[in-house]
């Protein structure tokens, strides 16, 4: 335990008064504890692991590299974030004391390997690829909620009906009823084209939009939430 010796007690008359002498000269601490001075009369022996917690600097944003001049080129973190740069990325991660890494450059998800298309056409999504695409949007789903859990946040603007996530994740896997719920800003069971929008993936998923229109069965112009749970059920 700490203790704390009185400079006064070895000192006799009006010398335990002279503001000029350290009152650790007079103390012995054990191994592992450090003398610290309290005004000019006290000594305190206190461990050094506290004392190094006492003189930490006030937070990790005091090393956090700045990123004002870093070039803007959006990279997607292990954290399932698009981050406008890696500058931007390493600075998240010193400010909230996590690792991250780039998973790939430009928006999240990352897209997998495409082999080189020889002409300009867009490509024919298969079967196949859109099951794999509804893999790849269920992790990236997973990661978002597993970061907003962690920062208290739902990322995403929150739908104003506040059992619409329960219900949906009653019905899907959690991950997806749970982005259903940030997507539907209107609550009202159905996902817009405005709304499949917030995830624009155009660039980086070339079968983004024939996912989403796979999801639509019914075809009337949105998803409900039956459809987007089965989107993601399918083999």
């Amino acid at each position: 335990d700490d203790y704390i010796k009185s400079w006064e007690d070895n000192q006799p008359g009006d010398e335990a008064l002279d503001t000029t002498k350290d009152p650790c000269q007079k103390v012995k601490c054990s191994r592992h504890k450090v003398c610290v001075a309290q005004g000019y009369q006290r000594a305190m022996c206190i461990s050094r692991k506290k004392l190094e917690h006492r003189i930490k600097p006030l937070g990790p944003k005091a090393h956090c590299k700045p990123c004002h001049a870093a070039p803007l080129a959006a990279v997607c973190g292990s954290d399932g974030h698009t981050y406008s740069s890696a500058c931007k990325l390493e600075q998240q991660a010193c400010l909230a004391s996590k690792q991250l890494t780039v998973r790939c450059e430009g928006q999240c998800p990352c897209p997998t390997p495409h082999s080189p298309a020889g002409d300009s056409k867009q490509e024919l999504c298969t079967g196949q690829d859109l099951a794999d695409l509804g893999d790849r949007l269920r992790d990236w789903f997973q990661l978002l909620r597993e970061n907003a859990k962690q920062n208290g946040s739902a990322g995403l603007p929150a739908s104003p009906a506040s059992a619409l996530e329960r219900s949906v994740a009653a019905a899907c896997k959690e991950a997806v009823g749970w982005m259903f719920a940030r997507l539907d800003t209107s609550g009202d069971l159905f996902l817009e084209p405005a709304e499949l929008a917030a995830i624009n993936l155009d660039k980086y998923e070339v079968c983004i939009r024939a996912f989403f229109n796979s999801c639509d069965t019914s075809k009337d112009g949105r998803v409900s939430a039956p459809e987007w749970c089965f989107c993601f059920w399918r083999e």
